[in-house]
């Protein structure tokens, strides 16, 4: 499973959580509709490295019951490793471009 795309986002909210403008994201959420796959993101996000959107955001991006119960068919967090307290905490390491 390629993950490189959730490092990216847990590095873009660090930097500039400030700057992002998140009622924009709000509104590509709901012409575009991948509530499922941002929801969670960012609450792995916040449940493996305490990174993560304003409340109201994640309130906001929180599918359905119906939706989430799928997902947790499909992706449940029991099988996500890194959830896994036993399972090594992810590490990223500072890697200059030159």
């Amino acid at each position: 499973m390629q993950c490189d795309w959730f490092s990216d986002v847990a590095f873009i909210i660090c930097d500039h959580a400030d700057e992002l403008d998140w009622e924009r994201l709000l509104e590509a959420v709901r012409i575009e509709e991948p509530q499922v796959p941002v929801y969670y993101t960012l609450r792995y996000l916040s449940r493996l490295l305490d990174i993560g959107a304003p409340e109201k955001v994640r309130v906001a991006l929180r599918p359905d019951r119906f939706r989430r119960w799928w997902h947790e068919c499909y992706v449940p967090e029991v099988r996500v490793p890194a959830l896994d307290r036993n399972w090594p905490r992810p590490q990223f390491f500072f890697c200059p471009l030159s």
